[in-house]
């Protein structure tokens, strides 16, 4: 299942962002040891930020484009993908490349576009796994970081949310991540009463993320069909 390989590494980022705004709602930890404690929010700042987030949110669809950096031991780089929310509950995660890979999901099924004959393309359908984003929450999640939350502050570069956290030795997200404190940097830029674009960055002990989703096509995004002739993927053993 290479398309659902592919696909899933982008996944992985968007989990953390779901796990961070998961961290946010249950307190976070301020930072001790390497990053300075978070500002305390601004009441306007996150009333502002929210009612933006809220209007991307109540659109019926959207396109993102998104672009994914990493750097870690071993695997370091940056890739582009296009992301489409079609509400209620339908999202997609499609890859630049021609050979495959896309990622529907539809409620708390998933859709894996993989090249697994030689007649040509197929999808594989799955139970979205505990933990992973599910429906339309694969596209929405990073506009969720700044809905009705108070620690968000302004400053020359946008309306910003700061997260530090700690994670205890084997809860990593990510084993190559490792254990210890965590900064979640998220920043959004706002553009007629919405957000227009978003940067988070995660910085871990063994590695550091950014993720940039640039938002479009409100209420024109292409719709999101259910894949005709999905195979049952298979168990691994």
């Amino acid at each position: 299942m290479r398309g659902r390989v592919t696909a899933f590494g982008s996944v992985a980022v968007l989990v953390a962002a779901a796990g961070l705004a998961a961290a946010l709602s249950a307190g976070s930890t301020a930072g001790q040891v390497l990053y300075p404690p978070p500002p305390a929010g601004d009441p306007v700042a996150s009333a502002a930020a929210g009612a933006a987030a809220e209007v991307d949110l109540s659109s019926r669809s959207f396109v993102g484009d998104v672009s994914l950096t990493t750097h870690r031991v071993g695997l370091s780089g940056t890739e582009s993908y296009t992301l489409v929310y079609q509400a209620p509950d339908r999202s997609e995660l499609i890859p630049p490349s021609p050979a495959g890979g896309t990622l529907i999901t539809i409620g708390d099924i998933g859709y894996a576009e993989d090249s697994f004959s030689a007649s040509g393309r197929g999808w594989f359908y799955y139970k979205v796994p505990r933990g992973e984003p599910t429906g339309a929450r694969m596209a929405t999640v990073y506009l969720e970081i700044f809905l009705h939350n108070p620690a968000v502050v302004f400053t020359p570069g946008g309306y910003q949310l700061v997260v530090v956290t700690t994670v205890p030795p084997g809860q990593a997200r990510l084993p190559l991540n490792g254990a210890g404190e965590e900064e979640t940097v998220a920043t959004a830029s706002l553009k007629d009463g919405r957000i227009a674009s978003e940067v988070v960055t995660f910085h871990m002990p063994r590695s550091s993320s950014t993720i940039r989703v640039r938002y479009k096509d409100f209420g024109s995004a292409p719709a999101i069909p259910t894949p005709a002739g999905a195979q049952k993927a298979p168990t691994l053993p």
